[in-house]
């Protein structure tokens, strides 16, 4: 078989794949690569990592070939990372949920097949997505570290793990954040929120991970580092069955039953709009407009002209008597 033909399957199997994906991971990935945050950010990173490594071999100098600068070179680089997967994307993700009430399409979705904890799973998938490139982006200066000598392989493989945990504790914040924040008013509030849940994930992921390239090395260490990660994943089990539980439930549409129907607040029952008459009554215009019931002589002249007659009072009636001499 030719190359050719190698790529034909493979472009027919990544789309048979695409049609399975989640709609919203794909309308959510686009906005995200078209908008004008993620390309600056993503700059911005990588801008900043190779800032980093020149500005560091400049102030080593020769000592860079006898001291064991890897971990100081790390914590740099996990620090630019941290601040794209902690800040950028989470915000991006409190943004786009916002913006399905602010314009809304929240309602669109709700008429869909696609139940609420698709919508809450797709966004969270594209928020994965993006964390992944800049993983992407970060695997080289990480490579790097690891020449220069002071860090390990499993410390810096758990260290890019808590990285991982932390940015998506961020995002699934930033999605219930999102969701809660329906009215303008708590927008600002919600915002103050995840900024402050954006540097605590920071904070931890930096420390963290930091400490995990640094001192993760013998078996020892290795064994106390999956005790205080097997802690850490019980706290990120609850977070995350919490923020996600508290996202599908105001993604989930709410209708009242048939039989709690009532009136608004503000309209008492005796302002009700009366249901129509009958047919069992008519407008009687020799009577002086009252009603009367369904008798034998109405029923005979249902079709006569004073049948038809509303209010005699009014000054667009015309006398029925009058009609004939009229004409």
């Amino acid at each position: 078989m030719t190359s050719s033909t190698y790529l034909a399957r493979f472009d027919d199997f990544c789309e048979r794949w695409g049609e399975r994906m989640n709609p919203i991971v794909v309308k959510e990935t686009r906005q995200a690569i078209k908008s004008r945050a993620f390309p600056i950010a993503f700059l911005a990173m990588l801008s900043g990592c190779w800032l980093i490594s020149v500005l560091g071999i400049v102030d080593y100098g020769e000592q860079l070939y006898f001291a064991e600068a890897g971990d100081e070179f790390f914590s740099w680089y996990l620090g630019a990372l941290l601040a794209a997967i902690c800040f950028v994307v989470p915000m991006g993700v409190f943004r786009s949920v916002v913006a399905e009430f602010e314009g809304h399409t929240f309602e669109m979705l709700a008429i869909t097949a696609l139940a609420p904890r698709n919508v809450v799973f797709g966004k969270l998938k594209s928020a994965t997505l993006q964390m992944g490139a800049y993983f992407a982006a970060i695997a080289p200066f990480v490579c790097f570290t690891y020449l220069l000598e002071g860090v390990s392989i499993p410390g810096l493989l758990l260290a890019l793990v808590i990285a991982f945990l932390a940015g998506l504790s961020a995002c699934m914040g930033g999605m219930m954040l999102g969701a809660l924040a329906k009215q303008s008013a708590w927008q600002i509030f919600c915002m103050l929120l995840l900024i402050v849940l954006g540097m605590i994930c920071f904070g931890i992921g930096q420390s963290s991970g930091t400490a995990a390239a640094k001192y993760l090395g013998g078996w020892g260490s290795i064994g106390a580092a999956c005790a205080g990660f097997g802690c850490f994943g019980y706290v990120f089990l609850f977070f995350s069955l919490l923020t996600l539980g508290v996202s599908i439930a105001q993604f989930t549409p709410t209708m009242p039953r048939p039989g709690n129907l009532s009136a608004p607040p503000g309209l008492s029952r005796a302002r009700l709009p009366r249901p129509p008459a009958s047919n069992d009554h008519r407008v009687d215009a020799r009577s002086g407009g009252a009603v009367a019931a369904d008798t034998p002589e109405h029923r005979d002249g249902e079709s006569s002209a004073a049948d038809r007659v509303v209010d005699p009072t009014s000054p667009t009636s015309v006398d029925p008597s009058n009609w004939h001499s009229n004409g």
